[in-house]
């Protein structure tokens, strides 16, 4: 919680003191705003309209559109981002902890996860899919070993979801 909280408050941090390189939260937000005006994930680049189903193929959007309907700004997205990726702290320690059958080793690499810092940037850059799939495959590992096919195919689906390429 103390992870996604932080990671959370950085990226809005980020987000309002106009520190982000790249025009990516205004693109995903542009998109997921028009999903809940019934149109297809469209933004708005130099030349002309878009669609985000025309490059990446992000239909985890679609799902998202609610909660952002509820609550329509970019720091429901990083906000959104942060969790998820805290949340991914979960199976790390249940996978963890089956392999090595210690809870202190387990507890130990859910702090490395939590506190890597190529997932923290990732996190910290902007708004991506790519960094949706990551707790999304991590749970879909845990469901496999524990031979839970339903969850394994519904983690895998929305992984597939946050980017056609994971």
């Amino acid at each position: 919680i103390f992870v996604g909280v932080m990671l959370a408050t950085l990226s809005i941090q980020k987000y309002r003191g106009y520190n982000v390189g790249m025009f990516d939260i205004g693109i995903m937000s542009q998109a997921i705003w028009s999903a809940t005006q019934g149109r297809p994930l469209e933004f708005t680049i130099y030349n002309g309209q878009l669609s985000r189903l025309g490059l990446h193929v992000e239909i985890i959007y679609f799902l998202i559109s609610p909660i952002y309907a509820l609550f329509p700004q970019p720091t429901t997205l990083l906000i959104l981002q942060s969790l998820l990726f805290a949340i991914g702290a979960i199976p790390v320690f249940r996978i963890t902890r089956r392999h090595l059958k210690e809870p202190r080793l387990a507890l130990a690499l859910v702090v490395i996860y939590l506190f890597y810092p190529v997932a923290q940037t990732a996190v910290l850059f902007d708004f991506h899919g790519d960094t949706l799939a990551m707790p999304l495959l991590l749970f879909a590992l845990d469901s496999l070993e524990e031979h839970h096919w339903k969850s394994y195919a519904f983690f895998i689906t929305f992984a597939l979801f946050s980017k056609f390429y994971v």
